[in-house]
C-alpha cells in the first residue's frame, strides 16, 4: 500500500503545478488503511493550520487533487485558537477569517 500511495501522490502532484521538492510525505497510510484508527476511504481530510486561504495554498491544491483522483469529497478542518483573537491585531484576525470565508 505504501508504494501505491507513493505512486498516487506523485501522479496527482503532476496535475497541481506544485513543485515536487516542496512535498514531503510524513504519514503514508494509503487509501482505506488503519480503519481501526478511524481511517476511511470515503473522503480526504485537509487539516488547515496556517495558510487559511483558497488561493496560493499549495497543500490545499494537493488535497483537492487527491480527493478528485479518489472521487471522494474533500473535508477541510481548521481549528481556530480563540486566544489569538485576544492577542492578535484586528487586521490579522480579519485576514484569517476572510480567508476562511473564501473556502
Amino acid at each position: 500500500t505504501t508504494r501505491v500511495m507513493d505512486s498516487v501522490m506523485w501522479t496527482v502532484l503532476k496535475t497541481t503545478g506544485v513543485e515536487s521538492e516542496r512535498v514531503q510525505i510524513i504519514l503514508n497510510n494509503g487509501p482505506g488503511k488503519n480503519a481501526e484508527m478511524g481511517g476511511t476511504d470515503k473522503y480526504v481530510v485537509y487539516y488547515m493550520t496556517s495558510s487559511c486561504r483558497r488561493v496560493h495554498n499549495e497543500s490545499l491544491e494537493i488535497a483537492k487533487a487527491l480527493a478528485n483522483h479518489a472521487h471522494v469529497p474533500l473535508v477541510v478542518l481548521c481549528a481556530l485558537d480563540l486566544e489569538m483573537f485576544r492577542t492578535a491585531s484586528n487586521r490579522h484576525v480579519f485576514f484569517k477569517l476572510q480567508g476562511l470565508a473564501e473556502l
